[in-house]
C-alpha cells in the first residue's frame, strides 16, 4: 500500500492494478485516488468506465482497447467481476492478454474473492501491481483517528482513542461513521471526553456481545439478560446474536488456551486487534477453562435444536443466560 500511495502522490501510476481485502474502506479510499490523480474532472464522462459484474471478458477487453478522449489516459474499472475465483473460465483468455494492454489505459479491478494461485492472478502480478488491504493495527488506526479528528479540529487524546477504538473495532468504515458522529456531538466544546464516547457512539455488536458474556463471566446473568433484550429492542437478529454469542465463547476457549502466548499471536489466532487481547484474556480467566467447554458443549446442543426446529435463535439466547447460574455451579 506504501508504494501506492507514493506512485499517486509522484503520478508514476502503471497500467494495471488488483485490489481487493478485507478493508473496504481503504479500497474505496484509493480508488477515488486513483480516479483523481489520473483524470481530471471534466475528463471523466468520456474516459472513466466502471464496469460492476461484467458478464464476459470481451466487455473489458472492448472498454480497455478504447483510445482516451482528449487526455492522456483512461481509466477503466472492474469490480467484483469474479475473475480471480478458483472456477472463472470465462476470464480465462485476459491472462495473456493483459501483457499486451494499451499504454493508454489503466486497468483496475476491485474484488472480494481472489484466488492467488490462478493464472489471471499470477498476470496481474507479473504485469502489474497487486495490492491487498487488510485490517489496520490499533497504531496505525490510532495515528489515522487523531488526524481526522485533528482536519475537524477536534482534540482526542491517546487514552479516549483507545477507549473508543476498543468500543468500534478496527472496521474503518464504522470507525468512520462514529468518528462524524463524535466530532458533531463535541463541536462546540471541541475536546472528546470519556463520557461524550459514551453519550454518542453506537458500540459494535461485537462490544456489545463481549459486555453480555463479561457479565456471566462476573457471574451477573440478570444483567446479562437485561443487555440482551437491549439488542432486541435495537433490531439486532436474534440469529445474529446467537451466532455472536457462540463466536464469543469460541474465541475465548482459545484465548484460555493461549495464556502466556505474545498479545501478537494471541490476536491472530483469534483475529482480533492487539488492543483487545488483554481484555479477551482477562475474561477467560474468569470464566476458567472448564467451565468453557461445558458452555461450548451447552452451545452445541442449542445450535442443533435451532437447526432442527426445536427451539429458536431467540429461546437458545434467553435460556443460555437464565441456565447460566447452573452452569457457573458446575
Amino acid at each position: 500500500m506504501k508504494g501506492l500511495k507514493e506512485q499517486i502522490q509522484k503520478g508514476t501510476l502503471g497500467n494495471l492494478y488488483l485490489f481487493y481485502g478485507v478493508e473496504r474502506f481503504l479500497v474505496q479510499l484509493y480508488e477515488q485516488r486513483m480516479r483523481k490523480g489520473l483524470l481530471a474532472p471534466e475528463e471523466e464522462m468520456m474516459n472513466l468506465d466502471v464496469m460492476e459484474s461484467p458478464a464476459d471478458a470481451d466487455m473489458i477487453k472492448s472498454s480497455a482497447e478504447t483510445l482516451p478522449f482528449m487526455a492522456e489516459k483512461r481509466l477503466v474499472i472492474v469490480k467484483n467481476s469474479g475473475a480471480f475465483e478458483a472456477k472463472a473460465g470465462r476470464f480465462a483468455a485476459l491472462a495473456d492478454w493483459i501483457a499486451n494492454l494499451p499504454e493508454t489505459t489503466v486497468l483496475l479491478w476491485i474484488e472480494t474473492k481472489v484466488d492467488q494461485r490462478g493464472k489471471l492472478f499470477k498476470a496481474v502480478k507479473k504485469h502489474g501491481y497487486v495490492v491487498e488491504f487488510t485490517r489496520q493495527g490499533e497504531r496505525e488506526l490510532a495515528v489515522w483517528v487523531r488526524q481526522e479528528m485533528r482536519r475537524q479540529k477536534i482534540q482526542i487524546e491517546g487514552r479516549e482513542i483507545a477507549y473508543f477504538l476498543s468500543l468500534i473495532g478496527n472496521d474503518m468504515v464504522k470507525i468512520q461513521e462514529e468518528m462524524d458522529k463524535l466530532s458533531s456531538y463535541v463541536k462546540e466544546t471541541g475536546v472528546v471526553t470519556k463520557a461524550d464516547i459514551d453519550a454518542i457512539v453506537t458500540p459494535a455488536l461485537e462490544n456489545s456481545i463481549f459486555k453480555l458474556t463479561d457479565c456471566l463471566g462476573n457471574q451477573q446473568p440478570a444483567r446479562a439478560y437485561r443487555l440482551y433484550q437491549e439488542l432486541l429492542a435495537s433490531d439486532q437478529d436474534e440469529k445474529y446474536i446467537f451466532y455472536m454469542l457462540i463466536r464469543q465463547f469460541r474465541l475465548l476457549h482459545k484465548a484460555c488456551l493461549l495464556q502466556g502466548s505474545q498479545p501478537a499471536v494471541i490476536a491472530k489466532e483469534l483475529g482480533i486487534p492487539t488492543f483487545a487481547v488483554s481484555n479477551y484474556v482477562s475474561q477467560s480467566r474468569r470464566f476458567g477453562l472448564e467451565r468453557l467447554r461445558k458452555l461450548l458443549t451447552t452451545l452445541l446442543d442449542m445450535d442443533v435444536s435451532t437447526k432442527t426446529g426445536l427451539m429458536d435463535a431467540k429461546e437458545a439466547c434467553s435460556l443460555l443466560i437464565l441456565q447460566y447460574a447452573n452452569l457457573q455451579n458446575g
